[in-house]
């Protein structure tokens, strides 16, 4: 995944660089951009030694949006089902009423479960494989 970004700032070997968000991240927010703000900032290492103002090229490796997009989003999903299927089997087998509501509350658990295990790996998150590289200046200042 290639994209380009302007460089706001500089600092030892690291570029600020805003870039524009498309069409295709409007309402993720993973960015930590939100409602209608329409750019994000990222810290980066400077391997190109670029300069404040200078349009530079990221690149994110192949695949790296896609398994991030499976843990944020898959991981949840599916312990929310295992958790519905589970409950609504645990509470059918014990013979009790609101089975229902039973599977629905250890979906939802289930998920928060998923949810916080994927926050306490956080810093994996943060390694080369899913951060963007600075690869090339595009049009220097």
């Amino acid at each position: 995944m290639t994209e380009t970004g302007l460089v706001i700032s500089t600092e030892g070997g690291l570029a600020v660089v805003e870039t524009a968000r498309g069409d295709m991240c409007a309402k993720c927010g993973a960015c930590g951009v939100t409602g209608g703000e329409r750019a994000s900032r990222v810290s980066l290492a400077n391997a190109v030694g670029a300069r404040p103002g200078d349009r530079v090229t990221l690149e994110l490796a192949e695949g790296a949006f896609l398994s991030a997009a499976l843990v944020m989003y898959g991981a949840p999903l599916a312990a929310f089902l295992a958790g519905l299927i589970g409950g609504w089997a645990l509470w059918g087998a014990l013979g009790l009423p609101g089975g229902d509501f039973a599977a629905f509350a250890a979906g939802g658990a289930a998920t928060l479960i998923a949810y916080r295990a994927i926050a306490s790996r956080e810093k994996r998150w943060r390694g080369e494989k899913y951060n963007p590289k600075i690869t090339g200046i595009v049009k220097a200042r």
